[in-house]
């Protein structure tokens, strides 16, 4: 009974090891390519160390590995975990739910490259990595709970909002206007070159907003710019 017990174990081992198998693709280049967590996983950590961040996927998410640059003008859906093995160029890196009221939305984004974009909104509880430089010429918002933005390359931009969501940066960090702080190599502070006053004066709002007024204005102003 246990032999027969046993050769049953290793025939269901066997199926797993092939169904592990059947679900790795060839990416194609250039397109959102639908693949497994696991390859998924092994394609991050030939890029990636994640080791410190307990970064993890929930059952059901949406996965996709895109494989060349992009260089869209057009919105780009970034609902779930996507893995862009290249550069990313485009208007607005939009990562928030279109439910603004949602405090749970989750998933990832890491780009091998760099990102070269007018605007970055990112998510409560989203995680975005980028092994090159963040260049946002208009604005960065990070102002979401358990979100984690982290940048091996520069970080440039004109206005920064992420009071208590400090980004991590490997490289330069260079903050003109903004509400926050990120972090550099050495876990020091750098603060923007204009205090708040200045920074909100800039936005042209009251100084009476508070973070979350702010945040909303600023994802109202970003939607209405695209949409002219």
């Amino acid at each position: 009974m246990r032999i027969f017990d046993l050769f049953k174990r290793k025939e269901k081992d066997t199926f797993i090891e092939k169904e592990v198998e059947i679900q790795k693709i060839e990416l194609v280049p250039n397109t959102f390519n639908t693949v497994s967590e696991k390859q998924f996983q092994d394609e991050l950590v030939k890029y990636f160390n994640l080791e410190k961040y307990g970064f993890g996927i929930s059952p059901d998410e949406r996965i996709q590995v895109f494989y060349g640059d992009i260089n869209n003008t057009n919105e780009i859906d970034f609902e779930g975990h996507i893995l862009i093995i290249g550069n990313l160029k485009t208007n607005w890196v939009n990562l928030t739910s279109s439910d603004f009221s949602l405090r749970d939305s989750g998933g990832s984004l890491f780009v091998t490259g760099n990102i070269q974009a007018d605007y970055l909104s990112n998510d409560f509880n989203r995680f975005v990595m980028i092994n090159g430089d963040l260049i946002i010429r208009k604005i960065i918002n990070v102002e979401f709970e358990d979100s984690y933005l982290v940048v091996n390359g520069d970080l440039i931009t004109e206005y920064y909002h992420g009071i208590d969501i400090p980004a991590e940066v490997q490289g330069e960090i260079k903050l003109n206007y903004g509400w926050g702080y990120c972090n550099d190599k050495n876990s020091k502070t750098v603060l923007p070159k204009n205090d708040i006053d200045n920074s909100l004066k800039f936005l042209n709002v009251d100084k009476s907003c508070d973070s979350e007024q702010i945040n909303g204005i600023i994802k109202k102003r970003i939607t209405n710019c695209q949409h002219r």
